[in-house]
């Protein structure tokens, strides 16, 4: 019996399945690899996500939900539109709108888009913010906010990747003790801490996006993610945004540092009350708010 093709090094551009045909592979991950695709009876291209071989029973049934999430989402301008879903080689893939952004991580410091944010920055922050609270709308905790799971094609954005996101007052649980899941720097305490998901954690996630930009580092830096996830745990408060960045404004210091705080009851109660700061936020000193 033929053995499944090792999807995690084999790039599978060209295959047809399902009507389908993968054009070229976008990228790869954890739990699968993203391609631009084509269906034979449309033009248009897809993105279609397609499931590593070897994962598990938690894995597998987290990589189907994320069908599910993004089918809720779909509605919204900030999200990918999912349109279908499939098996091939007894592995799970979802077909979504093609969207030809970059992970906003890899272009908010390039010059043209660093420029091109810096002349909106109340608009860009509020957009950012509005994907999370429509998410937040729905119960869904992302638990993964970070700048690559935003696309941005210099005018649009959306968050992607779902793969780990829960519902609040509905926890799934599928990931076992010490299974901790999300990106060391931006999790919050409670997360590392693997207690249920709240929509607060992605506030410090929020916040953690928002200090990294404006100081050009993470609030906690270490050379290794075990240093950085004790660093967070253990540091009573996180560093000021004003050390790195002195331009800031003591409102924009202020409402970071609260996303940023270790006890959830201390951080803004949803990103209605972030919206509302960011619309009339002095980002730096001496800038006049926008109106």
């Amino acid at each position: 019996m033929a053995q499944p093709e090792r999807l995690h090094t084999d790039d599978l551009t060209g295959r047809q399945f399902d009507g389908y045909r993968l054009l070229n592979r976008i990228s790869i991950g954890g739990s699968g690899a993203v391609y631009r695709a084509q269906h034979r009876k449309y033009s248009a291209p897809v993105a279609m996500k397609l499931m590593h071989y070897d994962r598990n029973k938690r894995e597998t049934a987290a990589f189907r939900r994320e069908f599910v999430l993004g089918k809720m989402l779909s509605a919204n301008k900030f999200f990918l539109h999912y349109y279908d879903k499939g098996s091939y080689q007894n592995r799970p893939y979802t077909v979504m709108e093609y969207f030809p952004g970059k992970p906003l991580g890899l272009v908010w410091r390039e010059g043209e888009v660093k420029a091109q944010i810096e002349n909106r920055l109340s608009g860009f922050w509020v957009e950012l913010a509005q994907a999370v609270e429509y998410l937040h709308r729905h119960k869904i905790v992302h638990w993964d906010l970070k700048p690559n799971n935003f696309l941005y094609d210099g005018r649009l954005l959306k968050l992607i990747d779902f793969s780990i996101s829960e519902v609040e007052l509905k926890w799934w649980q599928l990931w076992l003790p010490g299974e901790r899941k999300g990106t060391p720097g931006y999790m919050s305490s409670e997360q590392i801490q693997q207690k249920k998901p709240a929509t607060v954690m992605d506030i410090y996630g929020f916040g953690a996006m928002m200090f990294e930009y404006f100081a050009g580092r993470l609030p906690f830096v270490a050379e290794d993610s075990n240093t950085v996830l004790n660093m967070t745990l253990k540091t009573p408060t996180p560093p000021k945004l004003s050390k790195f960045n002195p331009r800031v404004s003591n409102d924009l210091e202020k409402l970071v540092g609260r996303m940023l705080a270790k006890d959830p009851k201390m951080r803004p109660r949803n990103m209605q009350q972030i919206i509302a700061a960011l619309k009339v936020m002095d980002f730096y000193v001496g800038e006049i708010s926008p109106q």
